[in-house]
């Protein structure tokens, strides 16, 4: 087969409105260019028409199609593409999108800053200029500026638009990479291949660009997609995946009223009962409220150690007949861009997460739990921990017929299932999944966070779908704990805290905030339940 000197690489997936005009576009530019289309089985019949296209005497011996069983990810299409064209001696490779987002005008451009200023790649750059995009919405292009941005900052790569998909190889470029090796399979892709390069010291040059949103069919580029690439740069870097059993295991730590009373936050159930968080350590330790002279604080001290009393006294009798139990599970586990795949007993259980879409600030990262667990295409195998603790279903009934001994009952009852995480997670980290087993912190030091790891909880800022309460249930058997689960992942005994452990050192706690349309509708795909059914869920979040 004979070819041109240069092929533009095109993925593919339902293009049939954009696919024979971007081919011929190509086809009018002055300098010759071959056509690589790779298309991922598209339902619309993409294939069809470039094979169409193909027996015209024109593209004979300059377009050619490859064809794969489905979607596959962007970066294994541009891979079999750089394979197919090194094959075939190209000197010059192209990526180009088929939607006229990239100007088929500009492919010369690129062309001409590395065969005649003699650069090894180049990149049609939205942001070496500004910012040049044409019809984004404004939240999608602060995601993607400020994704560039942060690229820029951790990794140190001199390059405006690290996310760029609009490029032009010099084959020894493509030949020094080993392009096996590359992890990523999303947009993170461009990110990575973008630093390889870089860091093999190739010469790069940014070629100014006008980057204008299709004007025809769907965007494959979902929310999480746009935002996964700023994770992705935390977890390229990622080395460590932390130690734990071979195999997921489960047991249930079951303990004495008494016992969880050191790990008890007292603020959390002061809060419940509005006593200023100041008077906490006055009450709990009796501690005198030295030269105060506000009534109104004065008559809170006195108040909260009368329920401080009573607690105390219901946590007494509660120690003589009852216990509190928490189930923990290990698990190994991967991610992929949003989602969290967890391997339990040879099935692969997949736990949908929120990513934060509002822009934070300017350099920080979007944050989604998948963030801090190692992904596919890093081919490493992570853990991950799931929870849940309860106390006996009857102390919560405990002093029904008197309101305030009932409230008294029910936040004592809160806070013990939440001491017994706090006390289970504490061996899960020394002892069970033992990642940080010399730890020696103060009960204080718990309470501030100040261990490795973090565990969200069902219904907390960043993991707010009650509905993976049924997830953890599939991985736990939350009913061995007594706990059962209403049709809406509400928990019974109220009295009860489910969530998930992760250890990855920089894993911190974040709140999702606000989600736009594009992530609700993406993510009630995901969970697989219908669209209302999600808005009731995440209210709170849209």
């Amino acid at each position: 087969m004979e070819t041109g000197k240069n092929v533009i690489i095109i993925p593919t997936y339902n293009e049939k409105e954009n696919i024979s005009s971007i081919i011929h576009a190509i086809y009018d530019l002055e300098k010759p260019f071959d056509i690589l289309v790779i298309d991922d089985n598209s339902p619309d019949g993409t294939a069809d028409i470039v094979k169409g296209i193909m027996q015209e005497d024109a593209f004979r011996d300059r377009l050619f199609i490859l064809e794969r069983s489905g979607k596959l990810g962007l970066g294994t299409a541009y891979i079999m593409g750089f394979k197919w064209a090194l094959e075939h001696q190209y000197e010059f490779i192209f990526e180009m999108d088929a939607d006229f987002s990239h100007d088929p005008k500009d492919v010369p451009r690129l062309l001409a800053a590395c065969q005649e200023e003699g650069n090894d790649m180049a990149i049609g750059s939205r942001y070496i200029t500004g910012v040049n995009v044409v019809n984004w919405p404004m939240e999608r292009v602060l995601m993607s500026y400020y994704a560039s941005k942060y690229v820029r900052i951790v990794t140190g790569l001199p390059i405006h638009d690290t996310t760029a998909g609009f490029v032009c190889y010099n084959r020894k470029v493509l030949e020094a990479i080993d392009l096996d090796a590359i992890r990523f399979k999303g947009y993170a892709f461009q990110i990575e291949m973008k630093y390889t390069a870089y860091k093999l010291g190739f010469k790069i040059k940014e070629v100014p660009v006008i980057f204008i949103n299709r004007r025809l069919g769907t965007s494959k580029m979902s929310s999480r997609m746009g935002r996964h690439p700023i994770a992705s740069v935390k977890k390229a870097g990622k080395k460590e995946i932390t130690r734990v059993p071979k195999h997921e295991m489960l047991c249930t730590l079951t303990y004495s009223v008494k016992e969880l009373v050191p790990f008890i936050n007292w603020l959390y159930f002061f809060y419940a009962w509005q006593i200023p968080s100041q008077l906490t350590r006055c009450i709990v330790n009796q501690e005198s409220q030295g030269g105060e002279t506000d009534g109104k604080l004065l008559a809170q001290l006195s108040e909260g150690r009368r329920i401080y009393e009573d607690a105390m006294r219901f946590i007494g009798e509660f120690d003589k007949r009852y216990t509190v139990s928490c189930r923990i599970g290990l698990f190994e586990a991967q991610s992929e861009e949003d989602d969290i795949f967890i391997y339990n007993n040879g099935k692969t259980i997949c736990l949908p997460c929120l990513r934060q879409q509002h822009v934070v600030s300017a350099g920080t990262p979007n944050l989604c739990l998948s963030d801090y667990i190692a992904p596919i295409d890093s081919g490493m195998k992570d853990r991950i921990g799931a929870f849940a603790a309860t106390v006996t279903a009857e102390m919560e009934q405990t002093g029904a017929d008197d309101p305030y001994l009932h409230l008294i009952a029910q936040t004592v009852c809160d806070r013990l299932a939440e001491a017994a995480t706090e006390k289970a997670h504490q061996k899960v980290r020394k002892e069970i999944w033992g990642y940080a087993p010399d730890e020696q912190l103060t009960t204080e030091e718990l309470f501030q966070e100040k261990f490795r790891g973090i565990r969200p909880a069902v219904g907390y800022p960043s993991l707010p779908d009650q509905s993976v309460n049924f997830i953890l249930d599939e991985l736990i058997d939350m009913a061995s704990l007594g706990i059962a689960i209403t049709e809406n992942g509400a928990m019974s005994p109220h009295a009860s805290v489910s969530g998930f452990m992760f250890a990855h050192p920089q894993a911190k706690y974040f709140s999702v905030g606000k989600i736009g349309e594009d992530q609700l509708e993406d993510y009630s795909h995901r969970r697989g339940l219908p669209l209302d059914r999600m808005k009731q869920y995440l209210s709170a979040n849209i």
